[in-house]
């Protein structure tokens, strides 16, 4: 890892300081044997590399994730951020490496790293390649960043714009475990946060620029 320095800014869009910050840099494979099997270039084949709502879902997430990352104060952080391994990889190419922040799988401290750096100004896109895993940071989301404001009684309203996706069990079935929907149980533990379901293209675009534009945290689903 490497340590570096990064700016904080208060809500109001100050310069305040300096926070330290980690930068992680991949050596072992933090999931599978660390390959990425590129497929021939054939219509079925493609649909792996592509959200399930096809190419013009891919296009428009990739104009939000570009017009996210020409904000000073967004960072975007994760598994497969910097590196190949899931579709949200090919959505940030848009995005420069400086803004991208690869993690290791460990969903609950990437969580409140993203809560952390929230309190400190900036609005962190924490991505979660699949909903079904997300579950392993729900403590860190349901028990402090949707009830932050109050746990600190009015002092913290940290902006957090999670980002997840339902697997697509077409073309290769992925398991059981890798293609399950849990948005609407979302939708019940977080009171304090918009939860959104991404289902067509056309909604991406205006989904992002809300959360962004919002006093709350959000996650959104992309299908």
């Amino acid at each position: 890892m490497e340590m570096v320095k990064l700016a904080r800014y208060s809500p109001n869009g100050a310069l305040e300081g300096k926070v330290t910050h980690y930068k992680f840099e991949r050596v072992l494979p933090s999931h599978g044997i660390g390959l990425w099997v590129e497929f021939p270039e054939d219509e079925e084949s493609k649909g792996i590399f592509e959200a399930k709502g096809g190419v013009e879902y891919a296009l428009e997430l990739n104009k939000s994730m570009k017009k996210l990352g020409e904000r000073d104060d967004v960072y975007f952080m994760g598994q497969t951020v910097g590196y190949k391994g899931s579709p949200m990889f090919n959505s940030l190419e848009g995005v420069v490496a400086d803004k991208r922040l690869e993690l290791p799988v460990m969903e609950e401290v990437q969580m409140g790293m993203a809560t952390g750096m929230a309190m400190n100004g900036y609005t962190p896109v924490t991505i979660f390649p699949r909903i079904d895993f997300l579950t392993l940071a729900t403590n860190q989301l349901v028990n402090h960043l949707d009830k932050m404001e109050e746990l600190s009684a009015g002092q913290y309203k940290p902006r957090v714009i999670v980002r997840t996706a339902v697997g697509n069990p077409k073309p290769l079935y992925p398991g059981p475990q890798h293609c399950q929907d849990h948005t609407e149980a979302y939708r019940m533990m977080l009171p304090n946060m918009d939860v959104v379901k991404l289902e067509h293209s056309s909604e991406i675009g205006p989904a992002y620029d809300r959360a962004i534009d919002s006093d709350r945290s959000t996650l959104l689903v992309e299908i």
